[in-house]
């Protein structure tokens, strides 16, 4: 009888510290889960504050099932559901009419694009819709970035040249094409930073549907993540733009042939969460 596969967390080196910090956090998020206030009144959370809350600890379900641990919270149809429907609604819903953020003040929709957090709840959001095959809110999604955001380092340092390859990666789905957005490919392909370069390397090919041109870019920008990135001391120990590439590209070319598996284990898959199967 062949051994049982030893669970991803544990191939990984994830310690149970780790895991049981994970979880006190999920615990802590998911008592006000949905619980936001959408006008100008007292709550626990305010409208820009709650949706991202729940994005962050719907992401961390998320890691942990593809890290193949014993507590899960949700079923993986239920949490990738929960994260792309509420991407959609952290940017395009009613609520931002008069959006009741942080401070309590009323803002209108063109105020929230000068000022609300986007990074971190549009990539977060793209892991749960690419992994899904989303399109419906992947289109949905891809209308709201465009060169007028601000700047936004999100929690993870973005740099500018970051936040420009998700408003080229929008166009992209918007136009099927990167035609338009030449310039700033251009400008990310001189970028002095490797994370943009890489990046736009891996969308190009997927513009090219190149299957072997995606898995010579995937290899070398995991292989980046893996060297430069990773910490396994933060929360979020997969790569989320890796993510977000690979599974765009399975979206917009087919199935593509595995990477290693030291580089796949950091990449969540509808393999990697028992959706193919």
């Amino acid at each position: 009888m062949d051994k049982p596969k030893e669970p991803r967390w544990m191939r990984l080196g994830i310690t149970e510290e780790h895991h049981s910090k994970t979880v006190k956090s999920i615990n802590l998020d998911l008592k006000n889960e949905g619980s936001y206030v959408d006008r100008k009144a007292f709550g626990h959370h305010f409208s820009d504050i709650g949706r991202q809350n729940d994005l962050f600890s719907n992401l961390n379900i998320l890691q942990l099932l593809h890290l193949q641990y014993e507590d899960a919270f949700k079923t993986t149809h239920e949490t990738l559901e929960f994260m792309s429907n509420l991407v959609v609604d952290y940017f395009l819903g009613d609520w931002r009419d008069n959006a009741c953020c942080s401070d309590g003040e009323g803002m209108t929709r063109d105020e929230c694009r000068k000022e609300l957090e986007w990074q971190d709840p549009l990539r977060e959001g793209l892991v749960a819709i690419t992994v899904s095959q989303d399109n419906e809110n992947l289109e949905k999604l891809c209308t709201y970035p465009e060169e007028d955001l601000f700047f936004d380092e999100g929690s993870w340092d973005r740099t500018k040249d970051d936040n420009t390859c998700f408003i080229v990666l929008a166009r992209f789905i918007r136009e099927k094409s990167l035609d338009s957005s030449q310039e700033l490919v251009t400008k990310l392909e001189k970028s002095r930073r490797k994370r943009p370069k890489l990046f736009i390397a891996v969308l190009k090919a997927i513009a090219e549907h190149d299957k072997d041109k995606i898995r010579a870019t995937m290899l070398d920008y995991m292989k980046q993540y893996v060297k430069v990135e990773l910490d396994k001391d933060v929360s979020i120990i997969v790569s989320i733009d890796g993510t977000i590439l690979w599974n765009l590209a399975v979206m917009k070319c087919g199935e593509l042939e595995p990477l290693d598996q030291e580089l796949m284990d950091f990449i969540i898959t509808r393999e990697s969460l028992g959706l193919n199967s």
